[in-house]
């Protein structure tokens, strides 16, 4: 690990056989520069350090090395090497070279489970979910801590796998450990299938419709029909859940959206509808949603 310190804001490159290898601005403490990789035996590197900007001043360069131990788990590079992966398993994991791979298999129990996988690392992970047949479920870069990986979904009994990569440019190298975590799966509401527009389930304005997420992959398609010419408020509120909403008209074009418009982070948009057919696209921003939300169109008196 090399990284400055020191209250000036620094950059650093990394450089080997005249290529650079990686950079940073801001991964160390407060606005200092860190770089983690892992070194090879007789390989020379170079560390080039600037101030960010028009910075200048004082700071403080060292490195720090840690001797990688061999890996019990190598070679577990394809998923015919795929290494068990225990729940709440959070041992020693290294990428050893830029374009390393490392693969891991579960056991889903009877009646499924929500599964959640995560990286804690100093480097930029990106977690792949498979199931069985090798088919992905989901993917994701930075969803946990600073670069970390994390990924969740309802997924049935029987095997899935996760693949653990570097970013996609290859840059960083260095130790992780990989965690997963089991729960009780999500039961669906009342309104589902509602994943695709096709699905969708009407709701009608003066109604409001308990629904939730099965996890964080899940969206729910709901149909409006408007008669009356007016305004329409359009909320999704939820006990700690982070909702998105989208509003589109029969032509599936987009009319509006939003995050953050109600309470805390809760989702609320109002918009001046004609007669006719809308749909409403509801998601969900947290990465382990759990509790319902409260759907409900209501006519504005203007």
């Amino acid at each position: 690990t090399a990284e400055t310190s020191g209250s000036m804001d620094t950059m650093m490159e990394l450089y080997s056989e005249g290529s650079r290898i990686q950079s940073d601005d801001d991964g160390g403490e407060g606005e200092n520069s860190r770089i983690t990789f892992t070194a090879e035996a007789g390989r020379r590197y170079v560390a080039v350090v600037r101030g960010y900007g028009t910075h200048t001043g004082a700071y403080r360069f060292h490195v720090t090395t840690e001797t990688i131990p061999d890996e019990a788990s190598e070679p577990n590079d394809s998923r015919d090497r795929a290494t068990p992966l225990a729940l709440g398993d959070a041992g020693f994991r290294a990428f050893l070279t830029s374009g390393d791979q490392d693969w891991y298999q579960g056991e889903v129990p009877a009646g499924g489970a929500l599964i959640t996988v995560h990286t804690e690392s100093d480097i930029d992970t990106i977690l792949t979910l498979y199931d069985a047949g090798g088919n992905r479920l989901a993917e994701d870069d930075d969803s946990g801590s600073g670069g970390n990986a994390r990924v969740t979904a309802n997924l049935p009994e029987g095997r899935f796998y996760v693949r653990a990569t570097l970013y996609r440019d290859g840059s960083s190298q260095g130790p992780y450990t990989i965690i997963a975590r089991m729960r009780e799966p999500t039961a669906q509401d009342a309104y589902e299938p509602d994943n695709q527009l096709s699905q969708a389930k009407d709701i009608e304005p003066g109604q409001s419709q308990t629904r939730n997420f099965t996890d964080a992959r899940d969206v729910d398609w709901v149909r409006l029909r408007i008669i009356r010419a007016g305004y329409y408020a359009i909320r999704a509120q939820g006990s700690g859940l982070d909702t998105y909403l989208e509003l589109l008209d029969a032509s599936e074009s987009s009319l509006a959206e939003d995050d953050d418009g109600g309470e805390g982070w809760d989702a609320y948009l109002s918009a001046d509808l004609r007669p006719g057919t809308y749909y409403i696209k509801v998601s969900c921003l947290d990465q382990e949603p759990e509790g319902n939300y409260v759907l409900s169109v209501t006519e504005e008196q203007r």
